[in-house]
């Protein structure tokens, strides 16, 4: 009989059989939840007869097995609160113990985790308490929780991933951070914990009330009575009472900051775990007759910093950057950086407001204006006032999502690009506001732990007690594992604040608020770096407007949450190739309408997962797991709407716009997509789209015909689009159009295939062909007027004056006139076919943008595509020594 079934059993018969097997059945979780919440076995024994003695009074009428499960949860924390809150106002008046019995997981992690997990559960949504509280309590399949929740075992699954996904972020907020897999383990071996057997026993041997219009005079509330004047007095006089600072030390989040319902303020300061942290260690190592041993004073630096999972800081940034022109010049330039950041775990988001600062021209124009500054000893504000530097305002928002970097940039309130690139692998500015103070330069692959450096070094030694202006502070010296010599001055008073850090003449100085001890992160922040005994770069960071160990808004970390104009090109640097335009609201292939809403809002992400969770095969489970697919920058939240689609909607005959628009996002699930439509589909326009897009990715894959086996997966599927899906409408022979030069393209324009006879004529209308140049070393350059690439190519001709090498254009431009005075701009002197856009010679060497760049050996054979700087440097050279 289930639970709800027994319940009501007694609310009708007053069935004391009934309540029995409620008592035997619910016993361990409310008292495992009353232990967690008061760290003590004889006040979670008062808290779980008190549950069921308001069970039995209200017999509250429940829908199912859940909510009773949830309704047992809540009380109890309840409950808890109120006797908690009590004690506390008693313990001013006693004497603390100094014991407290735990008998399940005796590690850090679950002491840490077990006095907030409940409040973190009754943060969550219904559904989601439910689905962890019957997964770990009741200890049901995934199966049974399918059935009680009339949803598939997979969406059981998913349900229960997406609720302990949302009670990582709730225990994040509270400081405590622990990997997906470590927080099943805790739950799975201590989540129930058996009470005393004599508990049980006396809550069977209750005598029971009816539900309503109970007696005062006998039975549960006489039961009462006794226990309020009885044993509650006992029991807090005489065991186990935890005191002021037991609770201080063993629960990191200070229920005294706590609403009613368990919530939690969200400024910075104080931080109460951190402050009881601080006052901890304090007290530890401050004894002056005992020094502290440095590894451990590091770890503690280390550990405070790392309980801060999340939260954002505004930094007001000072740079002085010291400039040596010439040999006897010397100036200091003043840049003032406003910064808004924010972090969750390794995702870090900073968005930089400045000014920065270009040469007036570009290409030679441009060299001169830089020889005129270098030449002259101008400083800034000379050389803008003379016309040589132009300022801008610039606007940055940087984004690492853990799995790629995104970089809005904008120009004077104006619309610029956005770029995706692997981590740290673009200039821009980005680190971990976290490690403030713990480095003079910090990288966005800048950690808490390798900016401390203790992790496997060589060594790690207490230098002595030294002032740092003023303060006491432990100096520690450490030999990194990468030979780095390191030096960390600890404050002796607040040991978990580095008040000073120096990196061989580089030096960074902390300050700290006094007003608030456990603040582990520093308010000021001055970094001094030297190059050959000069200042090089000073820099000021003041901080402002912290939140701690808050939630931070999913879309942060998205496309969406760049801010982007819209009409903003996005480029994917990892696969060399723009993937589309901004358009308010996702990507478009085509720049959008100058119509299109800028105040266009993009959906929440946490309301399209409650949609794929609670009814994933619904057609709006369906858009929304399309539009995290082909809006959100690759990553786990887009792995898990692909997996909705393939197990749900893989035969929709609507999935046209997926295949092609996939062929725009290019994220990894897209290939596993793409082939099961072609597999499974039954409409052959949907099959057609995902043999051409599919064909695409694999001729990416390919890279340009070094990859064999991709490239000839996709001159089979490009084949069967100009074959097989010919015949699929209008859409499919649009396909087999397409297809036709791309299959071209892999059979005779890829690596090491010989080049094709191109005939034409030149800007000038003279007659040329690239036969005439075998023999050589031969760069063939498509490019158009507004490539100002083309302003590099000047230098390499020149380098290669001597030597067996030909440079040839292939000019994209319709409008000669611009041509000509791109020639002009960008001194261009090599031999150019003029083709125009879509020409025969780009429509030949199926051209599609600029630029693009063919390199042929002395026999006219493809050698390399579209190398650059450096790397074309290096092919040709190589190709000239042949």
């Amino acid at each position: 009989m289930k639970g709800t079934d027994l319940l009501a059993n007694f609310r009708e018969s007053h069935a004391e059989d009934a309540f029995a097997e409620l008592v035997r059945r619910y016993t361990n979780l409310v008292f495992s939840v009353a232990k967690r919440r008061l760290s003590n076995i004889s006040l979670a024994e008062d808290v779980t007869q008190v549950v069921f003695i308001r069970l039995a009074k209200a017999a509250p009428k429940l829908s199912g097995e859940a909510a009773l499960v949830a309704w047992l949860h809540r009380t109890t924390v309840h409950v808890s609160i109120d006797l908690w809150r009590s004690e506390m106002r008693r313990q001013a008046r006693e004497e603390h113990a100094a014991a407290m019995q735990t008998n399940c997981l005796e590690t850090t992690a679950w002491n840490q985790l077990a006095p907030v997990l409940d409040e973190a559960l009754n943060e969550l949504t219904d559904a989601e308490r439910q689905a962890i509280l019957l997964r770990f309590f009741n200890q049901k399949t995934m199966r049974d929780l399918g059935v009680v929740f009339g949803i598939s075992e997979d969406a059981a699954k998913m349900r229960v991933s997406r609720a302990l996904d949302r009670l990582r972020t709730q225990l994040g907020a509270r400081g405590i951070t622990c990997t997906s897999i470590a927080l099943v383990t805790m739950l799975a071996d201590c989540f129930v914990e058996a009470a005393p057997s004599q508990l049980a026993a006396t809550l069977a041997a209750l005598t029971l009330p009816l539900p309503a219009g109970l007696s005062t005079a006998s039975g549960i509330l006489s039961f009462v009575g006794q226990l309020s004047r009885v044993k509650l007095v006992a029991a807090l006089a005489a065991t186990l009472v935890v005191g002021t600072a037991f609770f201080i030390l063993l629960r990191p989040p200070d229920p005294a900051n706590r609403g009613p319902g368990g919530g939690r303020s969200q400024d910075v300061a104080p931080q109460n775990e951190q402050a009881r942290a601080s006052a901890a260690q304090e007290s530890a190592i401050s004894e002056p007759e005992r020094e502290p041993d440095p590894l451990k004073l590091l770890q503690a630096v280390a550990k405070t910093r790392q309980r801060i999972a999340s939260g954002s800081m505004d930094l007001q940034l000072s740079v002085d950057n010291f400039l040596h022109l010439g040999f006897s010049h010397a100036g200091k330039e003043t840049n003032q950086l406003r910064l808004k950041t924010a972090f969750d775990g390794q995702k870090s988001r900073i968005e930089s407001f400045g000014r920065e600062y270009n040469y007036v021209g570009i290409g030679a124009e441009g060299e001169a204006a830089a020889a005129r500054i270098e030449e002259q000893h101008l400083d800034r504000s000379r050389a803008v006032q003379a016309g040589l530097l132009k300022p801008f305002e610039s606007h940055h928002v940087t984004v690492w999502d853990g799995t790629s970097q995104m970089d809005y940039w904008e120009t004077d309130g104006k619309g610029g690009s956005t770029t995706i690139d692997d981590w740290g692998k673009s200039s821009v500015f980005l680190f971990d506001p976290r490690c403030l103070g713990l480095r003079t330069s910090l990288f966005a692959s800048s950690t808490i732990d390798n900016c401390l450096s203790y992790t496997e070094a060589k060594s790690i030694s207490l230098a002595g007690k030294e002032l740092v202006e003023g303060v006491p502070a432990w100096h520690v010296r450490v030999t990194s594992k990468h030979d780095e010599s390191l030096d960390f001055w600890i404050d002796v008073s607040h040991p978990t604040h580095v008040v000073r850090h120096a990196k061989g003449g580089d030096v960074a100085v902390s300050k700290y608020d006094d007003s608030t001890p456990g603040d582990a992160i520093p308010i000021e922040v001055t970094t001094r770096e030297f190059r050959n005994g000069s200042p090089f770069l000073f820099n000021q960071f003041v901080r402002s407007n912290a939140r701690f160990n808050v939630p931070i808004e999913s879309a942060s970390w998205t496309l969406a949450g760049l801010g982007m104009a819209v009409g903003t090109p996005v480029t994917d640097i990892r696969i060399h190739r723009r993937i589309g335009y901004w358009t308010g609201e996702g990507l478009s292939e085509f720049p959008p309408p100058a119509k299109i809403a800028e105040s266009q809002l993009s959906p929440n992400l946490a309301d399209l997962f409650a949609l794929l969770d609670n009814n994933p095969a619904s057609p709006e489970a369906l858009g929304a797991a399309a539009w995290i697919v082909l809006n959100t920058p690759d990553g786990p939240e887009v792995e898990k709407a692909a997996e909705v689609i393939l197990r749900e909607h893989i035969e929709n005959p609507n999935l046209e716009y997926l295949c092609q628009k996939m062929g725009i996002a290019r994220h990894h699930c897209a290939r596993r997509l793409l082939e099961a439509m072609l597999a499974k589909n039954p409409n052959l326009e949907v099959r057609a789209a995902a043999c051409f897009t599919l064909a695409t990715l694999l001729k990416d894959d390919a890279n340009f015909g070094l990859n064999k086996k991709a490239t000839a997966e996709a001159e089979k599927l490009f084949d069967r689009a100009t074959s097989e899906f010919s015949r699929a409408g209008s859409k499919g022979t649009e396909f087999a159009r397409r297809a036709k030069p791309e299959l071209y393209e892999l059979r005779h324009l890829t690596i090491g295939k010989p080049a094709p006879e191109t005939e034409g004529t030149d800007l000038e209308g003279q007659k040329m062909k690239l036969s005439d140049y075998r023999g050589q070393v031969v760069v063939l350059y498509f490019w158009s007027g507004d490539d100002s690439e083309a302003q590099q190519y000047p230098k390499l001709i020149r380098r290669m004056a001597e030597k067996p090498f030909a440079f040839i254009g292939v000019n994209g431009d319709d409008d000669l006139a611009k041509t000509k005075a791109a020639v002009e701009k960008y001194q261009v002197t090599w031999p150019c076919f003029s083709d125009g856009r879509g020409g025969p010679i780009h429509t030949a060497w199926n051209v599609k943008g600029w630029p693009t760049i063919f390199v042929l050996d002395t026999k006219g054979v493809i050698r390399f595509r579209n190398p650059r700087g450096g790397e074309l440097d290096k092919a040709l050279d190589g190709l000239l020594r042949e």
